[in-house]
């Protein structure tokens, strides 16, 4: 009985008064729907800054990864330059001799030469299988090789073979 009273107060009430009402009720809507889409625009740029910053955080942990490692490498091909300084012209031999082997498809990424048992350990890239094996073919008159690994590794921009090896300087037979 209330919900058909109410109904005939308002249909009693002036068209003026019914009018504002209304009015006021869709300005209410208005502004309310306003203030949820700021809310979730808002929400919506606070996880974005949430995302950004995790990414730069992981980013900047990676930088400094690379950084001790590079600095620890570094060390470590210093330490062992140290120990072989008294041999240094035949650490310097031993590098000569790979210089007809090289080729714009090998890039080296690591060398280390060991003069007292007159062995080199290289790390490098090559731009495919091919190519790694006609630079061992190269190196195969001089040394004894010893393979460690290889692999493909794809960038973003090419695609590359990725390998180590020890090389042994041969004794000269007939000297």
């Amino acid at each position: 009985m209330r919900h058909v009273s109410r109904w005939r107060r308002r249909a009693a009430m002036p068209i003026e008064l019914r009018d504002t009402r209304t009015r006021v009720r869709c300005i209410a809507v208005v502004v309310i729907t306003a203030v949820l889409v700021g809310a979730w625009q808002l929400w919506h740029d606070v996880q974005a800054l949430r995302v950004a910053r995790q990414q730069t955080q992981t980013l900047t942990h990676a930088l400094a990864s690379a950084e001790q490692r590079w600095r620890r490498e570094t060390r470590a091909g210093q330490a062992a330059m140290a120990s072989g300084e008294s041999s240094t012209s035949t650490a310097l031999s031993l590098i000569d001799r790979l210089g007809p082997a090289l080729s714009p498809d090998v890039a080296l990424r690591r060398l280390e030469a060991t003069p007292a048992t007159n062995t080199v350990t290289l790390a490098f890239e090559s731009r495919d299988v091919t190519s790694m094996i006609a630079f061992a073919t190269r190196l195969e008159p001089m040394f004894d090789i010893q393979w460690h690994r290889s692999a493909p590794k794809t960038t973003a921009t090419t695609s590359v073979v990725e390998a180590s090896m020890t090389l042994k300087l041969r004794e000269r037979r007939g000297s």
